[in-house]
């Protein structure tokens, strides 16, 4: 069950249109806080003119080297919940393999290794959270062996997950 999130998207702030340098380190105006090399970028630009379109809108979220960026969420519930995105490598320049972590309250809870230019859906493991506000985290993590790694995030969810009873699915019974 998909909760309902202003996150799932980066399209606001829309950075303005000025041909293939399109994006912006550090803009104003989003429901995330943008730390280090991180920022947002319009399809075709200098960073994402060699990868497909943004999944969702025209915009996605960068993250260079080790750029990282925080947001507060408020859950409504205790209960088990799960965060999902879509993300690709900066394709046409840059080192592979890149990575990117998410983090609730400080604690890593994945670490995915994204595996093409082509924007795929990655989902993390349920984590339980208590009712009330959390930090998010979406981070860069590069290996370490130098070089310029940039991947891309959009169409960012946070599913709540009923974890109660192996109840459902129900399995049709079929034995003797």
């Amino acid at each position: 069950m998909p909760l309902t999130n202003d996150l799932k998207s980066f399209e606001t702030p829309q950075i303005p249109t000025t041909g293939n340098l399109a994006y912006e380190y550090d803009p104003d105006g989003s429901a995330w806080t943008f730390y280090g090399q991180s920022g947002l970028s319009k399809n075709g630009t200098v960073f994402t003119w060699a990868n497909p379109n943004a999944p969702l809108g025209n915009q996605v979220l960068f993250l260079q080297n080790y750029g990282y960026v925080e947001t507060q969420y408020s859950f409504p519930s205790n209960g088990y919940y799960r965060f999902r995105f879509k993300a690709a490598w900066r394709e046409g320049c840059c080192e592979k393999p890149k990575y990117i972590k998410v983090l609730v309250d400080g604690i890593e809870i994945s670490n995915v290794e994204l595996r093409s230019k082509n924007y795929e859906e990655y989902v993390t493991l349920p984590v339980y959270l208590t009712v009330g506000t959390h930090t998010i985290r979406l981070e860069g993590d590069n290996p370490p062996i130098g070089g310029d790694y940039t991947g891309f995030v959009d169409d960012f969810g946070i599913q709540a997950m009923d974890l109660r009873s192996f109840e459902t699915p129900q399995i049709p019974f079929s034995g003797n």
